[in-house]
């Protein structure tokens, strides 16, 4: 049995976060339901000879204290660091996509801001073949590159906002 002194020492060791998933975790809140649920868990299970020893013991939400069951820490955060991962890039890819019309409306601005100050239809037809590619070249690539200039600061102010 788990004293309340060990108990308060393991709900410090992470300052209340999940050992595992790094959720936000209530002290109160010890039952198996409602938000910021949390249990003392044993990162190598009593069943596999761990011990109630406090450097055996850190703070988990109650889904990953379920989850984990009786394997070990190692091979649960190898588990929960893919669902991590999934998340990470399922939200950066909705942020992404949220970006790609601002980007596309500045690569198109550019490419016709581009077209306007440049030579002619005309004038690059009577270009060396050398100059023409390179005219060409630069009207694909300088709106692309500005296209995802435009998503990288979006990803960049998003991800800036979410950390503050």
């Amino acid at each position: 049995m788990i004293n309340e002194e060990t108990r308060s020492d393991v709900f410090e060791k992470t300052n209340g976060k999940c050992q595992y998933c790094g959720k936000t975790l209530s002290y109160e809140n010890r039952l198996r339901s409602g938000r910021a649920a949390w249990e003392v868990e044993h990162m190598r299970p009593r069943a596999k000879g761990g011990s109630d020893h406090l450097n055996n013991l850190v703070p988990a939400c109650w889904e990953c204290n379920m989850s984990k069951g009786t394997s070990s820490a190692r091979a649960h955060m190898v588990a929960v660091a893919a669902v991590k991962v999934f998340r990470t890039n399922r939200r950066r890819m909705r942020i992404v996509g949220q970006a790609l019309l601002p980007a596309a409306v500045v690569a198109g601005l550019t490419y016709l801001y581009l077209k306007k100050i440049g030579p002619t239809d005309a004038q690059v037809a009577e270009m060396p073949k050398e100059e023409q590619d390179r005219i060409g070249f630069k009207n694909f690539l300088i709106p692309v590159l500005a296209g995802v200039a435009v998503v990288v600061l979006v990803l960049f102010i998003k991800e800036a906002s979410n950390g503050a």
